[in-house]
């Protein structure tokens, strides 16, 4: 079991990690919706002289979105360690039950799976969208 100081300091980081991650998110899928809608409505402060040029817009539009979707993804993690929080079960890994050590923990505080555990998912999600 963590002692309340720890458990305090990880609550603050993943507070301050989410609040910087709903606003980088936020920010990215404003900059990605207006470069989209001003490609749609044929503005011309941004428009491409060039065939290339579109498709620049295009790749960085979704680069940004792509970065948005995974940064979504990141801030659902965070809610997870936050609900493992009120639970009581921070640290612990939801798949074998094992303490998540806290070096792996310093390193990514939202992190609810030991190393094994997380690897094993990753592996097993690779092999499942091939």
């Amino acid at each position: 079991m963590m002692n309340t100081k720890t458990m305090a300091n990880y609550r603050e980081q993943l507070f301050a990690l989410q609040q910087r991650l709903r606003s980088d998110v936020v920010q990215m899928a404003k900059v990605a919706l207006e470069d989209s809608a001003e490609s749609v409505h044929g503005k011309t402060s941004k428009a491409p002289t060039h065939l290339a040029d579109c498709g620049t817009d295009t790749f960085e539009r979704e680069f940004t979105l792509r970065l948005v979707k995974n940064e979504d993804g990141m801030l659902k993690q965070i809610k997870d360690a936050l609900g493992q929080m009120k639970q009581g079960l921070y640290g612990v890994c939801t798949e074998c039950k094992t303490k998540i050590p806290q070096a792996r923990l310093r390193a990514i505080p939202y992190a609810i799976h030991c190393v094994r555990c997380a690897s094993q998912l990753q592996s097993n999600s690779a092999h499942s969208s091939r």
